[in-house]
């Protein structure tokens, strides 16, 4: 449970699957949790008749905010009719809706949901019309946004990484969409993170003006956190590189640095010093 409380999804697997049993223990560390109310509501066939009258009344309450559907988790995703059309980009159903509904296409915002799963955009919340585009890569609805005056923010560069779509963020390059760290480092991070190397290397290429020294943001520290092993390092015995491999408990590869001798200890643990004394100054 505490390896997959994240990703609702995973857990109502492994609950049906009989994996995980959904015992006191779980029950406790749900209604603790910070989202403890999207949870409740997500998870409510599952642990009503497991729980006192006092916690069955709470969730009761929080059901009838909401238009529950238990059909609807296994979608894994926003129940909301315009973001439906956006993810499948079905740009006629789109444009007929909008026209419609009188929908403001630049204010317009996809509601959260708790049938949600995705961390980034559950991170966001509120996600434009054009973000929510970008996000899934629907290019024919998001050049209809961008024809019909929808500006390109600076938000959505992150939001065209997880797209992966390169018309898209060829779009934000040629129109000079700047994204909102100008130095390109989280559009790196955040394509490493979603193993779109692609993006990932064209980004290292074009706009990363310099190596970064820094320990935490430096193409190599996206790597080893995210597990990306097209962008790790081909010599592993510089201190950074041995320290990552520390950090991100790559067990196997520590040890066999440590047996091969390229490694001197002593270095690293000076090096591990200063980097303690460098994070508690600040």
């Amino acid at each position: 449970f505490n390896f997959f409380k994240k990703n609702k999804q995973i857990l109502l697997f492994l609950f049906e699957k009989e994996i995980i049993t959904l015992d006191d223990n779980i029950i406790d560390s749900i209604f603790s949790m910070k989202l403890r109310d999207e949870y409740i509501v997500y998870f409510s066939p599952e642990i009503k008749q497991l729980i006192d009258l006092d916690k069955q009344k709470m969730i009761e309450e929080e059901l009838a905010k909401t238009d529950f559907n238990k059909e609807n988790r296994l979608k894994s995703d926003n129940d909301c009719y315009l973001g439906n059309l956006i993810r499948y980009d079905i740009i006629d159903d789109f444009i007929s809706h909008v026209t419609q509904t009188n929908v403001s296409l630049s204010k317009t915002t996809i509601k959260p949901s708790i049938y949600e799963t995705n961390t980034f955009l559950i991170k966001n919340k509120e996600s434009t019309l054009i973000e929510y585009a970008a996000f899934f890569g629907s290019i024919q609805i998001f050049n209809y946004l961008r024809m019909n005056n929808v500006k390109l923010l600076p938000s959505l560069w992150l939001y065209a990484i997880h797209g992966k779509n390169a018309e898209i963020i060829h779009l934000l390059v040629e129109n000079h969409i700047e994204p909102v760290d100008k130095t390109y480092n989280e559009c790196l991070k955040e394509s490493i993170k979603c193993h779109h190397n692609e993006i990932a290397s064209f980004i290292q290429t074009n706009f990363l003006k310099e190596t970064q020294n820094s320990y935490d943001n430096n193409i190599y520290s996206y790597a080893f956190h995210y597990h990306n092993y097209s962008f790790f390092p081909t010599d592993f015995t510089d201190k950074f590189s041995f320290f990552y491999l520390c950090q991100y408990n790559y067990f196997y590869l520590v040890k066999l640095l440590c047996n091969t001798q390229r490694i001197n200890i002593n270095d690293t643990i000076i090096f591990f010093h200063e980097l303690l004394m460098k994070f508690q100054n600040k």
